[in-house]
């Protein structure tokens, strides 16, 4: 798990890459519990 806490009107950017069992093991992105992006399988 990664946290960070961003105060003000920030840019914050990264890239990921997930590499699990497809339809498994997934890779989720959440802001305050809400999930924006959800992937599995070998994807950058």
């Amino acid at each position: 798990m990664i946290r960070t806490k961003v105060t003000g009107p920030e840019t914050l950017s990264f890239y990921w890459e997930a590499s699990s069992e497809k339809d498994y093991d997934f890779f989720k992105f959440s802001i305050d519990g809400a999930i924006y992006s959800q992937m599995s399988g070998e994807v950058n």
